[in-house]
């Protein structure tokens, strides 16, 4: 079965990665957490 989330550490690095790629800024730990519980909702 194709799992449907990322855990918070994967999501993190995509995130990461894909801001570097953009030149966006980094998210605040505040905005990252919201977004992992979000994310299982």
């Amino acid at each position: 079965m194709e799992r449907t989330f990322f855990t918070c550490e994967e999501s993190r690095k995509a995130e990461l990665d894909l801001q570097r790629s953009l030149g966006h800024r980094e998210f605040t730990p505040e905005e990252f957490n919201l977004q992992c519980k979000c994310a299982w909702l």
